[in-house]
């Protein structure tokens, strides 16, 4: 079987001889950098194995713990005992040391060399701690110069890693250091069984049958590829692909000209040229700009448009989803130290909460901008912040945000969507460098119904912004008792379970107040007999949302699935708790900060009504815990996170190629 070499110097080759036999092995890994590039364990990571990675530098440990979710992390030093020292952090390289006479020299040769107080365990410590009970297969120790310290903290006798691999020169020289150390380490039952140039590879007497993998170096029959290789010809892959969609589409170009050319010298377009002359079509921007300030407004064209499919169609690519339309200039670029982003505008335009999860990030970006402009960055990045706004092929260098794959998982529901995710959405997200989402939750069902690896998602929490509270207007009336729910009538947002509960006598005098679009949701509410206990106050603007949530008992989110879930952060803003359905993704964020009922069961949505509107000492309780749950969800850290993803593709990136 052809397996991929992650390893600086092929050592995990001979690594794999020995062990590929064995299922669900461990590892400590010593010095561990980075979890793929140059990495001992990577190649044993994916085939089920996990174990113990060690550095001292924060920049590689904070990478491991994102991708590295079944190993154990430990961001310390590993010396002879425990204790502190001071750590140089060498940037952007595999030479960080506790040996300030190193760090000085790798400083004198131009390396940018920072520095910073670390707790130091030893190996016996780790060990007792992580690896008790456990069989170590193999350890690896690559500390710059920390070697025999290490060596001399373990405890050999109880823990016996079947094989050692030791860096053996002084970094970045072929000078062979081992003679410090490699007595003390024979010492203890280790046989000498490979050297390699940069390392020393040691077999436990007891297992000395191990050193027979040991005779040849790594060969064409040990049937391995290159990392670099692999991820060279998936690239060639990629490109060729790119290349064909562009042939092809080049040829749809050439043939649509040809038809645009015999329309133009047709008698009937010359007949039509005054007609042309006053499109209406160039009115519909001017249109929806005007709807967008009048949410009212917009619900009742929207209802009207969507009874036509094909014009909802037209409306929706021509000026919805067109990221074209918006200007030549189609991204707003803001500079940062090592790249360029390229916000891509179209979704600022989004009339739905996706203009203002853009918006919001925005903003937060343009705020960090470089503020020195003289010199644009080398590296350019586009980042969309939805894939309904990607075009078919993505420029080099794009990361996408996927909110959820809704229709996808509920396919009934949207026969007509899915299909368009399956085919056209997928496609895009298959080319993304990166995809962003918003939950654990998404970012599972993108890898499974999008075919994206989880190694190219990350998550990304939205930030929740404070609704303004404003005075009701005079036509807004609510006089009793009332639960909240924004939203649509749409199936999966599962209205229904709510209005059944309000059914039930023990909610006679509580009333529920509807914010979202109406029509379909009014023509429910007479089929289940509840109009007396329904307000159906239509679509407002913030401030008006903000009002009614703040005197809410609470706010009910009944939805059968949801990527993030909005609402009930917004109303923890608002110190207004919520009921929710168990679904994710509102039990991954909110467990422990609201109430959940079955979604099938109007019961359990009566209960918990009951609850909160007799018990105000509990309600408060609940409220205070939502509201110190949502201040975890910030836009300033929701920049912030994105920006340091964005930065460590384009390090990966460049180390890749400068490779």
């Amino acid at each position: 079987m052809t397996f991929i070499s992650y390893a600086q110097n092929l050592e995990d080759v001979l690594l794999w001889r020995c062990f590929k036999d064995i299922e669900n092995g461990f590892y400590i890994d010593l010095g561990a950098a980075l979890p793929d590039s140059h990495s001992v364990t990577k190649l044993f990571y994916d085939n089920g194995w996990c174990g113990v990675n060690v550095d001292a530098n924060d920049d590689f440990i904070k990478v491991l713990k994102r991708d590295r979710p079944k190993d154990i992390n430990l961001f310390v030093g590993v010396g002879e005992e425990s204790s502190k020292g001071k750590f140089f952090k060498v940037k952007n390289t595999g030479l960080s040391t506790f040996d300030q006479s190193l760090a000085e020299n790798y400083a004198n040769s131009g390396y940018v060399v920072e520095s910073y107080d670390l707790d130091i365990t030893c190996l016996k410590d780790i060990c007792v701690e992580y690896a008790n009970n456990k069989t170590i297969h193999f350890l690896k120790i690559d500390v710059e110069g920390f070697e025999k310290k290490v060596i001399m903290g373990g405890d050999w006798e109880s823990y016996r890693p079947w094989v050692v691999i030791v860096e053996a020169t002084i970094p970045t020289t072929t000078i062979e250091n081992y003679s410090s150390w490699e007595t003390e380490l024979m010492s203890y039952g280790y046989l000498m069984a490979y050297k390699d140039g940069l390392n020393r590879f040691y077999v436990a007497t007891e297992r000395k049958y191990l050193l027979k993998h040991f005779e040849y170096p790594p060969n064409v029959f040990d049937g391995y590829v290159l990392s670099e290789c692999h991820y060279l010809k998936k690239e060639n892959e990629r490109l060729n692909a790119e290349v064909s969609s562009y042939r092809i589409q080049s040829a749809m170009v050439l043939d649509l000209k040809n038809q645009i050319e015999s329309i133009e010298h047709s008698l009937s377009w010359r007949l039509t040229q005054p007609l042309r002359e006053y499109n209406p079509v160039r009115l519909i921007p001017v249109v929806l700009s005007v709807l967008k300030r009048h949410p009212r407004l917009l619900s009742v064209v929207k209802s009207v448009v969507q009874k036509s499919p094909w014009l909802w169609d037209f409306l929706k690519r021509r000026f919805l989803f067109n990221n074209s339309v918006y200007g030549k200039e189609s991204f707003v670029d803001i500079d940062y130290e090592s790249f360029r982003l390229r916000f891509a505008r179209g979704p600022l335009e989004d009339m739905r909460g996706i203009g203002r999860v853009s918006r919001e990030l925005l903003s937060k970006l343009e705020a960090r901008r470089l503020v020195q402009e003289s010199v644009a960055p080398a590296a350019a990045v586009h980042f969309y912040s939805s894939v309904h706004w990607c075009p078919n092929i993505l420029p080099s260098s794009s990361v996408v945000m996927i909110h959820d794959v809704i229709p996808m998982i509920l396919p009934e529901l949207f026969p007509r969507v899915c299909e368009e995710w399956r085919g056209r959405y997928k496609r895009i997200a298959q080319q993304a460098d990166l995809v962003v989402t918003i939950s654990d939750t998404s970012a599972r069902d993108i890898n499974k119904y999008l075919e994206i690896p989880l190694e190219k998602i990350r998550i990304i929490y939205n930030g929740v912004t404070l609704l303004p509270v404003e005075p009701l207007h005079d036509d807004i009336k609510i006089n009793k008792k009332y639960l909240v729910y924004i939203g649509s009538c749409d199936h999966h947002k599962n209205l229904e379970v709510v209005l059944k509960a309000l059914r039930d006598q023990r909610l006679e005098d509580i009333s529920l107040v509807i914010i979202g679009d109406s029509k379909k949701t009014n023509i429910l509410v007479e089929k289940l007999g509840v109009s007396s206990k329904v307000i159906l106050l239509g679509r407002l603007d913030d401030g008006q949302v903000g009002a009614v949530v703040s005197k809410a008992i609470a706010l009910v989110f009944p939805s059968l699935y949801e990527g993030f879930g909005l609402p009930p952060m917004e109303a923890a803003q608002l110190h207004v708790p919520s009921i929710c359905s168990r679904k994710p993704a509102m039990t991954e964020l909110l467990e422990g900060a609201a109430l959940f009922a079955d979604p099938d069961l109007p019961d359990e949505w009566v209960d918990n009504i009951v609850r909160l509107s007799s018990d105000e000492e509990y309600r408060q309780q609940l409220a205070t815990l939502a509201y110190q749950r949502v201040q975890e969800f910030s836009w300033d850290e929701c920049a912030q996170k994105l920006l340091t993803e964005v930065s460590e593709m384009v390090l990966q990136k460049k180390g890749k190629f400068e490779s």
